[in-house]
């Protein structure tokens, strides 16, 4: 990552410290903040639980991003040489005509436009995307690719629930209970010295 993200800071005309320093930060909190193959290799060999591990790097891992990043951006304020503002052509997006007009006719927030393009199609059947006229099962594709973003998001939030609640839950209850597995160690014991 560190290569891939070097050359465009320089290219952008970064500084060369502050490219590597924000390159050589990013590696040192890679071990901390989760999803982090450190943790659960240090997990495996230390015998710890990689969920206790991970609960207890994710503070100090975030608070560290945040004074590494209050630190970059205070830098740049006081000497914005080292870190001048890309030019215009490399900020904006290309975006196709037929979305500024479909934003115009529903609502300047794709999302709440999309949805109402599937609720009443009329408007948006009248406008052309690439040439073609806009179809409903074409509403449909640009809604899902928009979900895209939700629906990673919700399932690793619920992977990671189901693995803290219910993974965790379901194993500890399998396990013997240690105060009936004493008791019952010493009722087989009483047994045997009666008999």
């Amino acid at each position: 990552m560190g290569v891939i993200a070097f050359n465009p800071m320089l290219r952008a005309g970064y500084d060369v410290k502050l490219a590597a320093g924000v390159i050589t930060a990013g590696g040192t909190l890679g071990i901390l903040i989760p999803p982090s193959v450190m943790i659960i290799v240090y997990a495996a060999v230390a015998g710890q639980s990689v969920v206790k591990l991970y609960a207890a790097a994710m503070f100090p891992g975030f608070f560290l991003s945040f004074l590494y990043l209050i630190y970059i951006i205070g830098w740049a304020l006081i000497d914005p040489k080292i870190a001048p503002p890309l030019p215009e052509e490399q900020t904006r997006v290309k975006v196709p005509a037929w979305i500024k007009t479909f934003e115009q006719v529903y609502s300047p927030n794709m999302f709440v436009a999309l949805l109402k393009a599937l609720v009443s199609p009329a408007q948006a059947k009248t406008l052309e995307a690439d040439g073609k006229p806009m179809t409903y099962p074409a509403i449909v594709q640009n809604f899902v690719i928009a979900l895209v973003p939700f629906l990673m998001t919700a399932i690793t939030l619920a992977t990671v629930w189901w693995y803290v609640v219910i993974h965790q839950q379901a194993a500890a209850a399998t396990g013997p209970i240690e105060g009936l597995q004493q008791t019952r160690q010493r009722s087989v014991g009483a047994d045997r010295d009666a008999g």
